[in-house]
């Protein structure tokens, strides 16, 4: 029987385990075994080793309903891995790689491949003490985001030094980059990409590779090998009556960041809205919205609680439309399961009907992710968000006065709009109890958004592109002929710098990781950060604001490069 070995590479977060890999490997065929190994959590955990310490201090607090020293505590584990530098030019922070080198071109990742690096040499050792990567049928890595870019070509480029096994590479990034990836010339470095969906494509692919044929190309496989390149035919998108229940089996759940364990599960796949001018996220799961069977869901919320003894669950998808997630409530509550969860969600007029935000804290939703981006009511209608202010106010209100967390996404350098609509947001954040922390980030146009790809988009916001590299999802562009966001970087520090000051609640709850963030949601209520900063001396108050403030500006304005 043949392996294959599955990696999520660094650099990701790692406080609970990805979702690709274990539900992959429940479609792969019954002559193929495979183990998954989270290389992001061997990595992060390899660097930052006295986690466990702090984690442990965490969950004793927890467990003792001990809010003020839980908080404190999840504030240590926070500074613990919040920076550590593996050479003059690598330091990971928190849950990614920031590289004084650039990388974005083939080129640059080329000389940056070949010069070596801190991070190649803890793969290395990692890859070291792994016994079961001797005779593989394939190797998958999966890019879910772009801080995953550089560690994965490091993975690749060790794994065909060491052994003959063909990889194929896959995931979300993937997709994005698929054009450019089949042109690159670091193509050598991996021989299959898997282009959207990989639940019927790979078992064919691997299938193929077992028996030794050639393999038929489907629209989402192409071969860098010797091959004749083949016209990509299928564009077939996977029903979601056919997805499996993930295997978890080879991820010990209790390795990971956060001391209590929480897994992720799917309701739906694509936005169902779909038209923001700025998103490319949904543009990989096809043309076609597609929502699971409640029933189905909770089978499989059943079998994790059963198999693995996990209540705490994270929906991972984009977005949640309200009448999916009060069914999903609804079922929960029905069946007398008792589960807590977070989701990813938009100002859908729906969750204002009556009912409806309250159904779903009584079923465990702690936690809702918001992509306000900006409170103006003319932006709104430019980025074609599809709300409308007085729907973003209500909402927030009707989900605090629930009990359920409330984080925003906010955009700052939108081009276009203007700077008025930023203060005018920024001051609402200050002034909204509603809000319990907000992650503020500059503007960029990512590929395949409507903003990338059509003209007519581009010409709403006064904006030319170009290409700034092959190995990034982020496109260049000009704006009234003037390249680069110097000034909306700027204005977005102080931003940040303001908010945390003036709310220092907020800075707490931007401070934590946001698993550790929903797991004190759901033992504390959605006030804890205000009830701790209210008990909290001012030279504390002032370091974790500090700190806050470094990472935001880290995370979301200088971004994993450097200035």
């Amino acid at each position: 029987m043949k392996q294959v070995t599955m990696f999520i590479p660094p650099a990701y977060d790692w406080s609970m385990p990805t979702m690709a890999f274990p539900l992959l490997k429940a479609f792969l065929p019954s002559s193929i075994t495979s183990k998954i190994v989270d290389l992001n959590r061997l990595f992060m955990s390899s660097v930052f080793q006295n986690y466990q310490k702090d984690k442990s201090a965490f969950s004793v607090a927890l467990n003792s309903n001990n809010m003020s020293e839980a908080i404190h505590c999840a504030v240590n584990l926070e500074r613990t891995i919040f920076c550590e530098p593996i050479s003059e030019f690598e330091t990971v922070r928190t849950n990614r790689i920031k590289l004084n080198y650039l990388w974005e071109k083939s080129e640059d990742m080329e000389v940056l491949l070949t010069s070596g690096s801190a991070t190649e040499d803890r793969i290395r050792i990692l890859l070291d003490g792994i016994p079961f990567l001797t005779d593989n049928l394939a190797f998958c890595i999966s890019i879910s985001v772009e801080d995953q870019i550089f560690p994965s070509f490091v993975l690749m480029k060790i794994l065909k030094e060491r052994y003959k096994a063909p990889i194929i590479l896959g995931g979300n990034i993937v997709t994005r980059q698929f054009m450019l990836l089949k042109k690159s010339r670091l193509k050598h470095l991996y021989d299959y990409l898997i282009y959207g969906e990989g639940e019927q494509i790979l078992p064919q692919l691997l299938l193929a590779i077992e028996s030794k044929n050639n393999v038929t190309f489907q629209d989402n496989v192409f071969c860098t090998e010797s091959f004749v390149e083949q016209q990509l035919i299928s564009s077939d998108i996977v029903p979601l009556d056919a997805i499996k229940i993930a295997d978890f089996k080879d991820i010990e759940l209790v390795d990971y960041l956060c001391p209590i364990p929480i897994l992720p599960i799917s309701l739906n796949r694509k936005c169902l809205w779909g038209r923001c001018d700025f998103c490319a996220i949904h543009c990989t799961w096809g043309n076609k919205h597609r929502e699971k069977n409640i029933e189905d869901i909770i089978t499989e919320v059943v079998s994790y609680i059963n198999e693995y003894g996990v209540t705490h669950f994270r929906i991972i998808d984009e977005d949640v439309p309200p009448r999916i997630l009060y069914e999903f409530a609804n079922a929960i509550l029905e069946k007398g399961i008792t589960i807590f969860y977070e989701a990813y969600v938009r100002f859908d007029k729906g969750f204002i009907a009556d009912g409806v935000i309250e159904k779903l804290y009584l079923s465990g939703c702690r936690q809702l992710f918001w992509g306000i981006e900006n409170i103006n009511s003319e932006a709104l209608i430019l980025m074609r968000k599809g709300t409308i202010q007085q729907n973003i106010k209500s909402i927030l209100k009707l989900s605090a006065s629930a009990g359920i967390l409330n984080f925003g996404f906010i955009l700052t350098g939108i081009p276009n709009i203007s700077l008025e609509s930023e203060e005018e947001t920024i001051n609402f954040i200050l002034s909204n109890e509603y809000l319990h922390t907000v992650a503020i980030g500059t503007f960029v146009i990512d590929r395949l958004s409507p903003i990338h790809i059509d003209e007519n988009t581009r010409k709403k916001y006064n904006v030319t592109i170009f290409e700034i590299g092959d190995l990034t999802t982020e496109v260049g562009y000009s704006y009234h002929g003037i390249i680069g966001n110097t000034g909306a970087k700027k204005r977005t520090k102080q931003y940040i710098k303001r908010l945390y000051k003036e709310r220092p609640d907020l800075a707490v709850c931007s401070l934590l990781a946001e698993e550790i963030r929903f797991i004190l949601a759901c033992k504390f209520g959605n006030n804890f950060a205000k009830q701790f900063i209210a008990h909290c001396d001012d030279d504390n108050i002032k370091k974790i604001c500090d700190e806050a403030i470094e990472r935001a500006i880290n995370e979301r304005v200088i971004r994993g490069g450097f200035e």
